[in-house]
């Protein structure tokens, strides 16, 4: 900065006086005065008090061209957007972009008072600057940058255009920014990198790192992209001059100049850039702040828009960002809580979320309920998973809960009538079922062989009903209420020999094989036994029902290293249509080919799901049409719980 030079009167040329009052503003709080003039004939304005500074855009630029030979002041053009600068007919130094930097105008303040201590009395002509005004040449640099730089910050595309001003300070053959984050190299003059000179850069660059940063040579491939076995050599690079930008994120690259000659490069060039990436890193530091609160406003005010309840969760600072929905939800019209708050509010095992969505990488979801009175209670349906790449928090959840309690009035109200129907029906069916089982023993009197088949087959059904009404009470149990587990230790190779005695002679009936795969050293675990004998008995049905004769099917257990119980059931049947397989664990779900020829009434799969759920366990599953079909399950031990 040039001393003794002040700033005491700023002029604007200008018909918008409003459009530049904050930066005007900005100007007083300095205790400068600002004067805006409209009156492109008037002179006065250039006379007493002579401004130091004067701005002016496109429409005034002949009133500043005609008076900048007469008033010392710094001269500087205001463009309205970028493309507006070619319209200028001067070639000046110095440019305010306004749609650019309009809206940070303490900033521009700052840049205009510096540009203006170091040009009064320098003609603003390019061609007039000279190598040895070097404090011009860097302010110059900074402003392209400045002017270059967009919300995406591509640094790359800011420094080429820069970079025309480098060779008034230095030569050079070849200058280049290397991006350490994303590997990729650019020419600052546009032509394309080779293989070979991708292969020098890298190799300088890491010579370079591990002197100045041996932490960031870790971000150098250690392959190669040519065959040359010296690629410097060959690229003819004789001198070379880097410089790091060691701030965080996405600004973490080189630039470096390469010379053909030998010995080109002095302390002096050193220095100058050393002090010039110093304060782009300072500027690019301040304009991430910038765009990450301008992005961090834009992204809120899309979530107050959301007809849901959003919540989003900073971990590292125990914050949480709510939308408009959640704030009403709450009846707290604040837009960060502390996460205490979210906790106590909505209900849920939140380290589980965490372990799931943070370490696991899984999407969490399942129903919340909001309010004591069952009758005036809120059902949400809520997803949690973790946040990537949000500019203003590194580790975090999102939150969405969607209101479903109209939803689930009516699916309790259908389970309540199912489940009244499924309970009188019980008492008749109990009440046949006993009088064909005394017709069966011959107390009514001896049957005929054509009535005993009659008795056979009516006998049959009620048993298959029997099951159906079991089935529906089954699934309006795990509707609502969680049964509670009987926790017992369970050795599971003798659990799935149970198993495997239980269908002995129905496999042996379609000449099936049903083979184990389990160590027989497996540790007892503490488990509900029903529980998991519910599971794989409907593992091993389906696979009965749906594989055809003498095939295969294998049951496979084992206790992983983190104590989770790790089973899957394989047949090799006939296997589940793409089209179907969303609608797997569908309530009363079944494909056309299941109505047709095959008993049962699409809950078994249901049920399955949700006694695994209750466990806190996962189920999944992998098939392929006329293939065959592998269940599998996994059950959190309770081992690691404890």
């Amino acid at each position: 900065m040039v001393s003794g030079v002040s700033i005491k009167h700023v002029l604007f040329l200008a018909d918008d006086r409003l459009k530049f009052s904050a930066l005007a503003d900005a100007f007083r709080k300095k205790n400068i005065t600002v004067k805006t003039l409209n009156d492109t004939s008037a002179k006065s304005s250039f006379v007493e008090p002579a401004p130091d500074l004067v701005l002016f855009d496109l429409s005034h630029e002949k009133t500043a061209l005609k008076n900048r030979d007469t008033c010392p002041a710094c001269f500087i053009p205001i463009a309205h957007t970028p493309d507006d600068v070619d319209a200028f007919q001067n070639t000046w130094p110095f440019y305010i972009i306004w749609s650019v930097d309009g809206d940070h105008p303490d900033i521009l303040m700052h840049r205009l008072m510096s540009f203006t201590r170091l040009s009064r009395g320098i003609l603003p002509s390019s061609e007039k600057m000279t190598d040895g005004n070097t404090a011009l040449i860097k302010l110059n640099i900074l402003n392209d940058l400045l002017l270059s730089l967009d919300d995406h910050l591509r640094l790359s595309d800011a420094l080429s255009v820069a970079a025309k001003y480098f060779d008034r300070v230095i030569h050079y053959d070849l200058l280049f920014f290397y991006s350490l984050w994303s590997d990729n190299i650019v020419l600052l003059s546009g032509e394309g990198v080779s293989p070979r000179l991708k292969d020098a850069i890298h190799i300088l660059s890491e010579t370079f790192l591990e002197e100045k940063n041996p932490e960031m040579t870790r971000m150098i491939p250690d392959f190669r992209y040519s065959d040359s076995e010296n690629p410097v050599r060959d690229e003819r690079i004789r001198d070379s001059l880097l410089f790091p930008f060691p701030s965080s994120g996405r600004f973490s690259g080189i630039i470096g100049f390469l010379s053909y000659k030998n010995d080109v490069y002095k302390e002096s060039d050193r220095t100058f850039f050393e002090d010039l990436t110093r304060q782009i890193e300072t500027i690019l530091n301040h304009l991430e702040n910038i765009v990450r609160k301008k992005q961090e406003q834009q992204i809120l005010t899309i979530f107050d828009q959301i007809n849901d309840a959003v919540a989003i969760i900073d971990l590292q600072k125990e914050s949480v960002y709510v939308n408009h929905y959640f704030q009403d939800l709450m009846g707290k019209y604040q837009k960060i809580i502390p996460y205490e708050e979210l906790i106590h509010f909505f209900s849920q095992d939140w380290e589980k979320v965490q372990k799931i969505c943070i370490e696991d990488k899984k999407i969490y979801r399942h129903k919340v309920f909001l309010g004591e009175n069952k009758a005036d209670r809120l059902v949400f349906d809520t997803v949690t998973d973790r946040f990537q790449n949000l500019p203003f928090i590194e580790n975090g959840l999102i939150l969405v809960a969607r209101n479903i309690t109209d939803n689930q009035r009516v699916e309790d109200m259908k389970a309540d009538l199912i489940s009244n129907v499924s309970h009188e029906l019980k008492t008749p069916v109990a009440i046949v079922k006993e009088y064909v089982s005394l017709m069966a023993d011959g107390i009514g009197g001896t049957l005929s062989p054509d009535h005993q088949e009659f008795v056979f087959i009516i006998a049959k059904n009620l048993e298959r009903l029997e099951r159906l009404i079991n089935n529906v009470f089954d699934v309006m149990k795990t509707d609502k209420t969680r049964r509670k587990q009987q926790i017992t230790d369970v050795y599971i190779p003798d659990l799935i020999q149970e198993v495997v005695d239980l269908f002995k002679v129905r496999y042996a009936s379609k000449n099936m094989t049903l083979t184990t795969k389990v160590k027989k050293d497996l540790p007892t675990i503490p488990t509900d036994r029903d529980a998991l004998m519910q599971i794989l008995v409907n593992f091993v049905e389906n696979a009965y029902k749906y594989s055809d004769e003498n095939s295969e099917v294998i049951i496979f257990a084992d206790i992983r290293k983190d104590g989770d119980l790790y089973m899957y059931v394989k047949d090799h049947g006939r296997g589940i249509a793409k089209k179907d397989q969303d609608k797997i664990f569908q309530r009363f779900f079944r494909t056309g080919l299941d109505l047709e020829r095959l008993p049962g009434a699409g809950l078994g799969l249901s049920i399955t799901k949700d006694v695994v759920e209750q466990m806190g366990g996962e189920i999944w599953f992998e098939s392929e049409l006329n293939k065959g079909t592998t269940f599998f399950v996994t059950i959190p031990g309770l081992l690691n719980e404890e």
